[in-house]
């Protein structure tokens, strides 16, 4: 029998919070990511660099030592075939800036995955959307946790909602604003303490069942 944690994986990389269906929703959520005050510096140098997370920026990270957030980010993509690359281009934004900042959005996302410790099945990607509508407030997200929530089981979905949700409400509200953060700066350095820095929770340990206890 299926354990309530196993799922089929989502379309983890074209899933996006970013898509095209609504370019006027987008566009709003967007802008609102695109205001916020989070670390002025940091933000500023994204924005002036823009830096994008792609293969031939972020390939040494595979080469970092296993305590550090870049090879836990490696470890992430590699233990799921992965790519950096495999993100498909942003459209329908009103301007080059918000463009990247969609596009940032988008590529952002398996580093939350690893930060929050998330698997990229359907209850994890559940789970990162509720953290992704706190930390951003865009629609899309909200409608993707409602979305895949509706395909769960009756005990997947308690899993989810007595587990799973409650810590995603908490974490997406204690974290940092993680859309101004530079992680590419990061990954020498230690997993635990960047968690630390930026009041990462990471996801809860699945319960074990009853039997599986008592055995």
């Amino acid at each position: 029998m299926t354990d309530a944690t196993e799922y089929i994986t989502v379309d983890h990389h074209y899933n996006s919070m970013t898509g095209d269906g609504d370019g006027v929703v987008v566009n709003y959520g967007i802008k609102s990511i695109h205001n916020a005050s989070g670390d002025g510096v940091t933000i500023t140098a994204v924005l002036l660099e823009r830096p994008r997370i792609i293969s031939a920026n972020v390939g040494h990270a595979w080469d970092l030592p296993a305590n550090t957030f870049g090879a836990a980010y490696a470890s992430f993509m590699g233990s799921r075939n992965f790519s950096p690359d495999d993100r498909p281009p942003v459209r329908f934004m009103e301007t080059e800036e918000l463009a990247y900042v969609a596009m940032r959005a988008r590529e952002v996302h398996d580093f939350w995955h690893t930060l929050f410790g998330l698997p990229t099945n359907l209850i994890g990607e559940s789970a990162l959307k509720v953290i992704e509508f706190e930390q951003m407030l865009l629609p899309m997200c909200l409608m993707s946790v409602i979305g895949g929530t509706a395909r769960f089981s009756e005990k997947q979905r308690t899993l989810f909602y007595q587990h799973y949700f409650p810590w995603a409400i908490q974490a997406g509200m204690r974290c940092t604003d993680l859309m101004c953060v530079y992680y590419e700066r990061h990954f020498d350095e230690d997993l635990e303490d960047v968690r630390r820095r930026w009041g990462i929770i990471p996801a809860p340990l699945v319960p074990m069942p009853k039997a599986a206890r008592v055995a």
